[in-house]
């Protein structure tokens, strides 16, 4: 599966313009059973209006989500069927196979939510357990590896800055997919991500020429881990550009001169500058300052957000 030249940016690139193409109505492909994708014949289907989708149950749907040319339904019994594009096996039936009709999956405790990424598929079940299924080259599926998966398989770890009590696993409410990286969003209030990070999408800075194997790898995170949401960032005054100063500093540690120091008259350059941003840093993160829980969490293609307790 090499990338070519120009590496991941390069297919990364191409795949958000596909994702745009057929968001747009401009391009649907749908496979008809052939697990050898490369040389089948595809067949396009436009709908211009929206049709029933026959489901193999009588249970009504409770939550839908959609991939790159895949689909997935959550039943009030807790089934959860998928079909479409199968190629990495983010349908979760074992196999690479494309699937033209909704199709139970096997072997999930009772689900409450799904989404979907690009290449893989995350479920959320009853009991707070999280599984995931397809893609896994980034890490996305957080199973501590960059291995595909047929099958659906729960998420044994995630990692906490302050684990439940009594070694307890965390229980997760929600999670959102993007296109090679994972949100999930516990009972809590806590967020974790896992998956490719290179542009940013986990909220932390990174070295965005640090690759490894020329698939961006050293740029993905396997195991779910905290995001640190600080309140400092959200000041409640209502004036945002503390927050913006703040946030430049933590994105881009010992800069100088900026687009931001422009921005405010020019006036300062260089050392003033740092010095200025050090302290507002210093003083944001100093005695009362929290960390703020999360009730909603989504991601796009390569950004992520999260609404906060306080709305």
């Amino acid at each position: 599966e090499g990338e070519g030249e120009g590496g991941p940016r390069r297919r990364v690139r191409e795949l958000v313009a596909q994702a745009h193409a057929a968001g747009a109505g401009q391009r649907q492909e749908f496979q008809m059973g052939a697990e050898d994708h490369s040389s089948s014949d595809f067949r396009r289907v436009i709908r211009s209006s929206p049709w029933r989708v026959p489901l193999p149950s009588p249970h009504p749907v409770i939550a839908v989500a959609v991939g790159h040319s895949f689909s997935a339904v959550v039943t009030a019994a807790g089934e959860l069927m998928t079909w479409g594009y199968n190629d990495k096996g983010q349908l979760g039936h074992g196999h690479r196979h494309t699937t033209d009709v909704p199709t139970v999956v096997q072997g999930l405790p009772p689900i409450a939510s799904v989404s979907c990424g690009e290449q893989h598929c995350l479920a959320v079940a009853r009991d707070g357990s999280v599984w995931a299924c397809g893609l896994g080259v980034f890490g996305q599926l957080g199973l501590g590896d960059r291995v595909d998966r047929l099958f659906f398989a729960p998420i044994p770890h995630l990692s906490l800055d302050t684990p439940p009590p009594g070694g307890s696993t965390p229980t997760v409410a929600s999670v959102a997919c993007g296109l090679y990286h994972s949100v999930l969003l516990t009972e809590g209030g806590e967020v974790l991500v896992c998956g490719h990070r290179e542009y940013g999408q986990q909220g932390e800075a990174t070295d965005q020429g640090e690759t490894e194997d020329g698939m961006g790898r050293a740029q993905s995170v396997v195991i779910p881990r905290q995001l640190s949401m600080q309140a400092a960032l959200f000041p409640a005054t209502g004036n945002t550009e503390p927050a913006v100063q703040v946030a430049e500093t933590q994105a881009q540690p010992g800069r100088g001169a900026s687009e931001s120091d422009s921005l405010e008259g020019g006036a300062e350059r260089g050392d003033e500058a740092e010095a200025r941003d050090a302290s507002e840093l210093e003083s944001a993160s100093g005695p009362g300052v929290t960390n703020v829980k999360a009730k909603w969490i989504a991601s796009g293609a390569l950004h992520s957000m999260a609404v906060m307790e306080d709305g």
